[in-house]
């Protein structure tokens, strides 16, 4: 009578394949969460706009009763985390002081942080809609944006996110054309 099994040789090749792939996976999860955060900070400030841009084109004006307009401010802070929020605003004279924020604001993840080519340590930008009237010459829904940019804008500019704990790097960019379109 012969009994079949495994040789010594065949169970050692097994345990090392086995343990090659939980390494592979093992090194692999913190790139994979890493691109679920930029992924998932990146919607949540693509729809912050789209949601400004639809409530300014919508006439909704936060219960105000003066014309108004919607948008993001998206700050690159080095005293706290970075962040975004939605804001209301009557004038885009010194939008810093006029706006308030709506729902307060939302930081980025703590690995998470603008690209310093596109939203510079420290500074600020203000996205704002139109509602007609608010830049002259600006369509309704299309942005103007304050901080570094001309207002009302004229070119597609573009937010970079990336995670700045993984090798290689995991990076996103924002884009928002003139008139209004959110893309990513």
């Amino acid at each position: 009578m012969r009994h079949r099994g495994f040789t010594l040789t065949e169970m050692l090749i097994v345990i090392a394949i086995v343990m090659v792939l939980g390494v592979a996976l093992l090194l692999s999860a913190p790139g994979q969460k890493a691109s679920l955060q930029v992924t998932s900070a990146t919607q949540e400030i693509a729809t912050t706009l789209r949601e400004a841009q639809s409530r300014t084109m919508s006439g909704d004006e936060n219960g105000q009763t003066t014309n108004g307009f919607w948008g993001v401010e998206m700050a690159n802070t080095t005293a706290t985390a970075p962040y975004f929020g939605l804001f209301f605003a009557t004038s885009t004279a010194n939008i810093t002081s006029s706006i308030s924020l709506v729902g307060g604001r939302y930081a980025l993840p703590s690995s998470i942080a603008y690209t310093t080519s596109t939203l510079p340590s420290g500074g600020t930008i203000f996205v704002y809609y139109s509602a007609g009237g608010v830049s002259p010459g600006t369509p309704i829904g299309a942005y103007g944006i304050c901080g570094g940019f001309t207002c009302p804008a004229t070119t597609t500019i573009s937010i970079g996110l990336y995670e700045s704990r993984t090798m290689p790097l995991v990076s996103t960019t924002i884009s928002i054309a003139p008139t209004g379109e959110v893309g990513y």
